[in-house]
């Protein structure tokens, strides 16, 4: 069974050469543009490109104080925030803005305010979450790999973190994005939204 992510949080070398490649095709010139990056953990994707400068937001401060420790680069900077309240000290703008399973950690009523509220700081966003299916077809592909070792409601409670990926399409195109979205099947299914202003 393989997933998205290493044990380590890092993404499994295939998936994290098709995201690079995707965040090049809608930021070109990598080497003249800011990123931000929101809840990298312990593996940034930004840090794999040359960007003229990153900024990466993570909630534990723990985690921003070992990043900050491993982090040679002058133009990358580590902060402590949150996808709700980023701090004031970021650029009121971008040029590209990744998270990876973050809005998993979003109350599902909140989440497509939250991107709504984030793509105005962007011309670009490059999202990456597990898309909901219905609940009976979420049990027929996770339910064995859990071996019965989880109840219904924790079930129904892994069950909500996925994401629904179509109220968040409609709300970038609505802001004037194209969207381009990527099934990635690597275990489970991954949704990778490319979003460009137009």
């Amino acid at each position: 069974f393989a997933t998205f992510l290493t044990c380590h949080g890092e993404m499994i070398p295939e998936n994290l050469k098709f995201t690079l490649k995707k965040i090049k095709t809608l930021v070109p010139e990598i080497k003249k543009s800011i990123a931000l990056e929101i809840g990298p953990g312990l593996a940034p994707i930004v840090s794999h490109l040359p960007f003229h400068t990153s900024y990466l937001v993570e909630q534990s401060k723990e985690m921003v104080r070992i990043l900050s420790k491993r982090e040679k680069r002058k133009n990358v900077h580590y902060m402590v925030g949150d996808i709700s309240k980023l701090p004031t000290s970021l650029p009121k703008v971008v040029d590209i803005i990744v998270m990876n399973e973050v809005l998993t950690h979003v109350r599902p009523t909140k989440r497509v305010s939250i991107v709504k509220k984030i793509a105005r700081m962007s011309s670009s966003l490059l999202i990456v979450e597990r898309p909901r299916t219905t609940y009976t077809k979420f049990l027929q592909t996770l339910y064995p790999l859990m071996e019965g070792s989880r109840t219904p409601q924790q079930q129904r409670d892994i069950y909500a973190t996925y994401t629904k990926v179509k109220p968040l399409i409609q709300s970038l195109r609505s802001a004037g994005f194209a969207v381009e979205v990527t099934k990635v099947v690597s275990g489970e299914t991954y949704s990778i939204i490319a979003a460009r202003k137009n």
